[in-house]
């Protein structure tokens, strides 16, 4: 069975390369070299067959093609009424992976990737954005690696099913049909085989680059967070940013609990709709990862209020530094348990299968689908803003040593994240959606 990968790129091929247009394509030098080749015969197919009609060259591969497809559609017009309509079928087939085969040669097309901006000096913004087309790569490589064994576990099946037509063709009385028949198949499996052989060779190369690019990408971070400026800082837009934030931390919470009680109500209800419960629970869900988030952010930009303190000398103002409280470690780890189980319940949402009827059920059915795409995004944005704070965590606390080795007998501690946060973090990471008798509503 071909993949979905296999199928769209084949959908594509189909709509903008018309098989029937190669013989328009091919100019009379290739036709007049393409002469002498002649097209195997399908009845005694050699165990070499494929390796004779291959050609890199797209002009001589088009030639080949058309000539193999006038010579299969001499072959199935003495078939009965019956075996004609599947031969033709196959043919079809036959029509469409060879234009696939012939999209995938050449050379392969360098991965597009954003090129990372070189300074001499990095401002935070600057650093932060380093990191995020790194983790970007980064998980696009993922992807690949995942893609990759996908495909090489789809060609190690498509090589057994070729394997075992071949044996079935050897088997089969060469003036059959059924002959004709396997043969054809044995052609459209070859060509599959070797459009995924091809995509595995494309991934692979496309790997090998994104390697390089985060070994660069690292080069360029590592320099950055040893280089960097606080030119695009100031105190009144820093306080500006923690006023906002701490007052959206403020809605969010009081948000989170309206919907914790309607979701306490549609549980408790005497007649029980599932999809609104589905839809609650999920948006119960969103909003505990937008506190969290938004609970980093205003973090954020205290750690970075304190850093513009002392990167620009402001030992005067030591006072207005955050006393510390527990370790960004710990409090990541505990996070990250969080993290996974909102994740958990997210994609359990998005594989419940749709109401086959009702128009409020499918609209609750919508609305929690819509919730757990966004708080999937939002767990990936958590990620991020917990890099960037460890990144300013680390300077603050590079800041902090050479303070405290400039100044005679002065001792500071520097908070990371305030004692009123890690408060509020510690009720998170206790979170379950809440408890309705002894069991917890979370999944």
């Amino acid at each position: 069975m071909l993949s979905m990968l296999y199928k769209s790129l084949l959908l594509c091929v189909l709509l903008l390369h018309p098989l029937t247009s190669w013989s328009e394509e091919v100019d009379a030098v290739d036709a007049v070299s393409e002469q002498s080749w002649v097209a195997p015969d399908i009845t005694v197919l050699s165990d070499d067959w494929w390796a004779n009609f291959l050609s890199e060259e797209s002009n001589v591969f088009r030639s080949r093609a058309n000539i193999l497809i006038d010579s299969v559609n001499e072959y199935i017009q003495g078939l009965d009424a019956d075996n004609l309509v599947v031969a033709q079928t196959t043919v079809k087939t036959l029509r469409s992976n060879l234009d696939t085969a012939l999209t995938m040669q050449g050379s392969l097309s360098p991965l597009q990737v954003t090129t990372l901006p070189t300074f001499d000096n990095y401002t935070l913004e600057q650093d932060f954005e380093l990191k995020k087309q790194a983790r970007e790569a980064e998980n696009q490589l993922n992807e690949l690696k995942l893609e990759n064994q996908q495909l090489t576990r789809q060609s190690e099946l498509l090589e057994q099913r070729r394997d075992l037509n071949l044996v079935e063709y050897n088997n089969v009385d060469p003036s059959s049909s059924a002959r004709l028949l396997t043969g054809l198949h044995g052609m459209n499996l070859q060509l599959e085989l070797y459009a995924l052989q091809k995509q595995l060779a494309a991934n692979t190369s496309h790997q090998e680059q994104l390697k390089t690019y985060l070994e660069s990408a690292t080069q360029k971070i590592d320099y950055a967070s040893s280089h960097l400026l606080a030119d695009d800082l100031s105190l009144d837009k820093l306080k500006g940013n923690i006023q906002s934030l701490s007052a959206e931390v403020t809605n969010i919470t009081s948000n989170q609990a309206a919907v914790q009680h309607q979701l306490l109500d549609a549980v408790n209800a005497q007649k029980q709709d599932p999809f609104k419960i589905l839809k609650l629970k999920q948006q119960l869900t969103l909003v505990s990862v937008e506190e969290v988030l938004a609970q980093l952010k205003l973090e954020l930009e205290y750690a970075k209020h304190d850093w513009y303190l002392l990167r620009s000398g402001a030992v005067a103002q030591a006072t207005n530094l955050h006393i510390i409280s527990p370790s960004l470690e710990a409090l990541v780890n505990g996070i990250d348990q969080q993290l996974a189980l909102w994740t958990n319940v997210s994609q359990n949402t998005l594989i419940t299968p749709a109401p086959e009827a009702g128009r409020s059920a499918k609209k609750y059915y919508a609305e929690s689908q819509a919730n757990a795409h966004k708080t999937l995004k939002l767990v990936a944005d958590v990620d991020a803003t917990i890099d960037n704070l460890a990144l300013v965590n680390s300077q603050v606390d590079s800041e902090v040593l050479a303070l405290r080795q400039g100044v005679g007998g002065l001792w500071l501690r520097i908070k990371l994240i305030s004692f009123h946060f890690w408060q509020e973090t510690k009720t998170l990471l206790n979170f379950s959606l809440f408890h309705i008798s002894d069991k917890a509503v979370t999944t």
